[in-house]
Protein backbone atom coordinates (compact mmCIF):
# COMPACT_ATOMS: atom_id res chain seq x y z
CA UNK A 1 0.00 0.00 0.00
CA UNK A 2 1.44 3.36 -1.02
CA UNK A 3 -0.41 5.57 1.50
CA UNK A 4 -1.84 7.87 -1.15
CA UNK A 5 -5.47 8.51 -1.98
CA UNK A 6 -6.24 7.27 -5.47
CA UNK A 7 -9.13 7.18 -7.92
CA UNK A 8 -12.44 8.93 -7.32
CA UNK A 9 -11.68 9.97 -3.70
CA UNK A 10 -8.55 11.75 -4.89
CA UNK A 11 -10.54 13.59 -7.57
CA UNK A 12 -13.17 14.59 -5.01
CA UNK A 13 -10.56 15.85 -2.54
CA UNK A 14 -8.74 17.83 -5.23
CA UNK A 15 -12.03 19.30 -6.49
CA UNK A 16 -12.99 20.25 -2.95
CA UNK A 17 -9.64 21.95 -2.44
CA UNK A 18 -10.01 23.89 -5.68
CA UNK A 19 -13.52 25.00 -4.69
CA UNK A 20 -12.27 26.26 -1.31
CA UNK A 21 -9.36 28.06 -2.99
CA UNK A 22 -11.64 29.84 -5.45
CA UNK A 23 -14.27 30.70 -2.81
CA UNK A 24 -11.64 31.97 -0.37
CA UNK A 25 -9.92 34.17 -2.92
CA UNK A 26 -13.28 35.48 -4.15
CA UNK A 27 -14.24 36.32 -0.56
CA UNK A 28 -10.88 37.93 0.05
CA UNK A 29 -11.34 40.11 -3.02
CA UNK A 30 -14.99 40.79 -2.15
CA UNK A 31 -14.03 42.23 1.25
CA UNK A 32 -11.57 44.59 -0.40
CA UNK A 33 -8.37 43.21 1.03
CA UNK A 34 -5.29 43.98 -1.12
CA UNK A 35 -4.59 41.09 -3.50
CA UNK A 36 -0.87 41.87 -3.36
CA UNK A 37 -0.77 40.33 0.11
CA UNK A 38 -2.10 36.93 -1.03
CA UNK A 39 1.14 35.63 -2.58
CA UNK A 40 3.09 37.02 0.38
CA UNK A 41 1.06 35.22 3.07
CA UNK A 42 -0.42 32.22 1.25
CA UNK A 43 2.26 29.83 2.46
CA UNK A 44 2.55 31.12 6.04
CA UNK A 45 0.65 28.06 7.37
CA UNK A 46 3.64 26.00 6.24
CA UNK A 47 5.56 27.58 9.12
CA UNK A 48 3.83 24.93 11.23
CA UNK A 49 6.66 22.68 10.01
CA UNK A 50 8.74 24.14 12.82
CA UNK A 51 7.10 21.54 15.07
CA UNK A 52 9.26 18.91 13.40
CA UNK A 53 12.22 20.40 15.25
CA UNK A 54 10.78 18.90 18.44
CA UNK A 55 10.03 15.47 16.99
CA UNK A 56 8.34 13.78 14.06
CA UNK A 57 5.25 13.01 16.11
CA UNK A 58 4.86 16.55 17.48
CA UNK A 59 5.73 18.07 14.12
CA UNK A 60 3.13 15.99 12.30
CA UNK A 61 0.45 16.90 14.85
CA UNK A 62 1.21 20.63 14.68
CA UNK A 63 1.59 20.69 10.90
CA UNK A 64 -1.63 18.75 10.34
CA UNK A 65 -3.54 21.01 12.74
CA UNK A 66 -2.38 24.02 10.74
CA UNK A 67 -3.63 22.38 7.57
CA UNK A 68 -7.21 21.72 8.59
CA UNK A 69 -10.10 24.14 8.18
CA UNK A 70 -10.41 24.42 11.98
CA UNK A 71 -7.99 27.32 12.40
CA UNK A 72 -9.34 29.48 9.55
CA UNK A 73 -12.88 28.75 10.78
CA UNK A 74 -11.92 29.90 14.29
CA UNK A 75 -10.32 33.03 12.80
CA UNK A 76 -13.46 33.69 10.74
CA UNK A 77 -15.67 33.37 13.82
CA UNK A 78 -13.34 35.68 15.73
CA UNK A 79 -13.56 38.20 12.89
CA UNK A 80 -17.35 37.94 12.88
CA UNK A 81 -17.47 38.68 16.61
CA UNK A 82 -14.83 41.43 16.68
CA UNK A 83 -15.45 42.92 13.24
CA UNK A 84 -11.74 42.77 12.46
CA UNK A 85 -11.15 42.97 8.70
CA UNK A 86 -7.53 41.85 9.12
CA UNK A 87 -8.61 38.69 10.91
CA UNK A 88 -11.22 38.02 8.23
CA UNK A 89 -8.59 38.42 5.51
CA UNK A 90 -6.21 36.09 7.37
CA UNK A 91 -8.93 33.46 7.70
CA UNK A 92 -9.69 33.59 3.98
CA UNK A 93 -6.06 33.33 2.91
CA UNK A 94 -5.47 30.51 5.40
CA UNK A 95 -8.47 28.62 4.01
CA UNK A 96 -7.15 29.21 0.48
CA UNK A 97 -3.88 27.60 1.47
Amino acid sequence: MCGHVLGAPRFILRSEGLAVLVASLWGYRHYGAPMLLVPLVLFLPDLFMVGYLASTRIGAAIYNTGHTYLVPTALWLTAAITGSPGTKAAALVWAAH
